[in-house]
């Protein structure tokens, strides 16, 4: 359903950030295909079709009972696509509101109240993307089927493994250990403070693993393609993301 927006000052802030990067107001055939709207992402299908090249696309979620931002993407627009925003699980019924837009002009503002991602029924076949089924934490099957890391819990030791997997081939290299004893008893940072900075073995891209201001961890990184991947956990059981 699309309703007037409400949120000024967080799409003014938006618009800012684009001119600031030097975008320019666009005249554009933009088309909304397809969106879902779960209580924990977004899923939108668009087509863009404009003489301009490359403006850049914005989309905010916002929870509409609290105004609260709860995930946002600024991209390059492509002529069509499929985006994914990821966010902590809301309670059912909770209504998401969705601004979308290209350059400085807001295009789209719909909202609904939100229903729990469907459960897939029980099958004999194969499940899809069985690699996700080896221990690995980032393990959605509707976000991490080709993700371009697998992390890994160990309780033993209390450590965050992280692999760089191969886009071609599936396999896995170790990139990055971080040993969460270090942790323990030392309080949340007043702001997002970065812990380790590396770069993905298959394709030069950084990978950054922060710690947030809220206590909990964040890996970012990109695919092959260039496109965000990133997860935010505050405990191996516990993990959402905020791109894929």
């Amino acid at each position: 359903m699309f309703h007037q927006t409400r949120r000024v000052p967080a799409i003014a802030a938006c618009i800012l950030f684009i001119m600031l990067l030097g975008a320019t107001a666009v005249s554009a055939d933009l088309d909304i295909i397809d969106y879902t709207i779960t209580c924990s992402s977004v899923t939108i299908t668009y087509e863009y079709a404009d003489s301009d090249d490359g403006p850049w696309l914005w989309i905010m979620v916002f929870n509409d009972d609290t105004d609260d931002m709860l995930a946002e993407s600024i991209t390059v627009a492509q002529t069509s696509e499929t985006i994914t925003l990821s966010f902590p699980e809301l309670p059912e019924g909770t209504v998401v509101s969705v601004d979308m837009g290209l350059g400085e002009s807001l295009y789209y503002t719909f909202l609904e109240p939100c229903a729990p991602a469907p459960v897939s029924a029980a099958s004999d076949e194969a499940p899809p993307c069985d690699n996700l089924y080896d221990g690995r934490i980032n393990r959605n099957p509707a976000l991490d089927c080709a993700a371009p890391v697998a992390i890994y819990y160990d309780s033993a030791t209390n450590r965050i493994l992280v692999y760089g997997i191969n886009p071609d081939d599936g396999e896995g290299q170790l990139i990055a250990e971080l040993d969460l004893s270090e942790y323990d008893n030392t309080p949340a940072p007043e702001t997002n403070e970065t812990i380790l900075v590396t770069t993905h073995p298959w394709y030069s891209t950084p990978l950054v693993i922060s710690r947030l201001s809220t206590g909990e961890w964040q890996l970012a990184t990109t695919y092959a393609d260039g496109k965000d991947y990133i997860v935010v956990w505050s405990s191996p059981e516990a993990l959402y993301h905020l791109a894929a």
